[in-house]
């Protein structure tokens, strides 16, 4: 498997397995085992033997970051089965989406109701870079990727 791909697959691993009531997840494994880039064993690892970290383990490191704190409150019903939109809500009242899809990239249009964070919406890539997202009224435009991608709504919430 290629390092892109055990990337987008550990964070959506660990997800789908919370929003199943799967409370440990194990992935095989945490360093490489060796330096040979064809041999099997030798490339599970989310870092390479000298630590060096591979995509995977800024997937999770971003995850992590930016989750903490937060559980999981539903799984939005999609038009497509594929899309994957998490519902995560705080104890302060705010409101993050994990967001990804199983098929190629994708707009999706959510309506977000409530107040909006001064500065917009906040989206981190699944690789941790981040930016803003203008809202069009109190619509979301989201680009669904294989990636999860998390968007901070401070205190809105999901339309049904």
């Amino acid at each position: 498997m290629d390092m892109q791909k055990q990337g987008r697959y550990l964070p959506r691993q660990w997800l789908t397995n919370l929003t199943n009531d799967v409370f440990l997840s194990i992935w095989y494994d945490w360093k490489n085992d060796g330096p040979d880039p064809h041999e099997r064993e030798h490339n599970f690892g989310t870092v390479y033997p000298d630590l060096t970290p591979k995509p995977a383990y800024h997937a999770v490191q971003t995850l992590t970051r930016e989750l903490a704190g937060y559980a999981i409150a539903e799984r939005l019903p999609m038009e497509r089965s594929q899309d994957w939109v998490l519902v995560l809500t705080n104890q302060t009242g705010e409101t993050k989406l994990a967001a990804w899809t199983l098929e190629p990239p994708r707009a999706v249009t959510l309506v977000v109701e409530g107040p909006q964070p001064p500065d917009g919406w906040r989206l981190v890539e699944g690789t941790g870079q981040t930016r803003r997202l203008e809202p069009d009224q109190n619509r979301l435009r989201l680009e669904l990727e294989a990636m999860p991608r998390y968007i901070s709504l401070g205190r809105g919430r999901i339309r049904r």
